[in-house]
């Protein structure tokens, strides 16, 4: 109620079910678990799902509002040769299709997202689950810029480029820091006593992390394994939008625990 515009229709919707619907990051199918998800209705009374489940659900929503919407296949990581057939999927989003056959990607997996569609997933696979099918598709870096001959993109290149790596470094914070601190918060006994801060860090920056002492050994694992898998993730993503991130846990008094 009250949005007038297809964008702050489709913005509110994200926003319910990215916000209001939690991600548990858990399926108990035993049969083909992982690929079909939950009626759209227990994940609305249950207020829980996998990013599927989510996924589904926005898509019901928007449908219901008017939209063509779809459940979107997404492989993160190596895009996918579109020579080659190849069935596997590791994620789940949504997307509305625009007049121009184009889509507008949505991923409400994480409840702390503030935008429809982070920066670290453009460039990866996906693929719209569409009744009559549809071709392999690449998530796009950023949104579609009005026509221009040759001699305007020459003249306004200085600044696009500037633009794109300011909306890099922005997804970069936002998506990674949110990222961080939601996996954080789901490992320690104490979530409302975690901070995560981006600090400035040489060649890049730093994602600090502090918590209750008795938490630290759960953020850190085994032989440091939890900790460097979750700056394995960070780096990654970070190096996709050409930043370098590190990730550090620290006590009260900001000494880094390895």
């Amino acid at each position: 109620a009250g949005k007038n515009s297809d964008m702050e229709k489709i913005t509110a919707l994200f926003q319910f079910v990215s916000q209001q619907i939690r991600y548990t990051g858990i399926t108990s199918e035993e049969n083909a678990p992982g690929y079909e998800p939950h009626d759209v209705d227990q994940t609305f009374e249950r207020r829980h799902g996998v990013c599927r489940d989510k996924a589904a659900l926005l898509v019901a929503m928007l449908r219901i509002a008017g939209f063509k919407a779809y459940p979107v296949l997404f492989m993160s990581g190596t895009p996918k040769d579109k020579e080659v057939p190849n069935i596997y999927f590791n994620h789940a989003i949504a997307g509305v299709e625009k007049a121009d056959g184009e889509y507008i990607l949505m991923d409400p997996t994480f409840e702390t997202t503030t935008e429809l569609f982070p920066g670290y997933l453009a460039g990866d696979s996906f693929l719209a689950a569409k009744p009559d099918g549809d071709t392999l598709r690449t998530a796009p870096a950023e949104k579609a810029e009005g026509k221009s001959c040759c001699c305007d993109r020459q003249k306004s290149s200085g600044k696009k480029n500037k633009r794109q790596a300011d909306n890099a470094a922005q997804a970069s914070n936002a998506d990674l820091d949110g990222f961080v601190e939601y996996v954080v918060k789901a490992l320690v006994d104490f979530p409302e006593d975690v901070k995560v801060a981006s600090v400035p860090a040489k060649d890049g920056r730093m994602i600090s992390i502090v918590c209750r002492p008795g938490d630290r050994g759960k953020i850190i694992g085994k032989k440091g394994k939890t900790i460097m898998a979750l700056r394995a993730l960070v780096a990654g993503a970070a190096g996709r939008l050409q930043d370098r991130v590190t990730v550090e846990v620290m006590d009260d008094e900001n000494e880094v625990k390895n």
